[in-house]
């Protein structure tokens, strides 16, 4: 199915902060329309994309702390596959082969902040198992 597509963008909203993580997320019908809500409240999301990869870690907080600053409570973050996986089957997440590669710092900068986090994982069609990295990710 995956060697057809090509190229597969799979959407996570993933809830960075842990006092967020205890919240109620649902879809609910409001006048016949569909309505984000968080704990029972409608959720508007304010967002904009941080290609984290392209700025050094050491900026990186300052930069989410303007864009919190400006009322933005979302944060998407393009998580290309071409990029965390160092060799065939082995992922870098943590930056450990290059600091910028440092998502999980990212993601609890994100929590520090209160800051939502809406992953955009980047298959490979032609990966031998595209789904592997998924499974990396979880």
């Amino acid at each position: 199915m995956f060697r057809h597509l090509p190229s597969l963008l799979l959407m996570l909203v993933l809830v960075a902060s842990p006092a967020a993580a205890r919240s109620r997320v649902e879809i609910a019908q409001a006048g016949g329309y569909p309505e984000l809500r968080v704990d029972g409240k409608p959720f508007f999301i304010y967002g904009v994309e941080f290609p984290y990869s392209s700025f050094p870690p050491a900026d990186r907080s300052s930069i989410l702390a303007d864009f919190k600053s400006l009322g933005i409570n979302t944060v998407r973050l393009e998580v290309r596959r071409e990029w965390h996986e160092t060799r065939q089957g082995s992922f870098d997440f943590s930056g450990r082969t290059r600091p910028e590669r440092d998502l999980l710092g990212v993601l609890r900068q994100l929590a520090a902040l209160r800051l939502e986090a809406s992953l955009a994982l980047t298959l490979d069609p032609r990966a031998p198992d595209p789904r592997s990295w998924v499974r990396a990710l979880a």
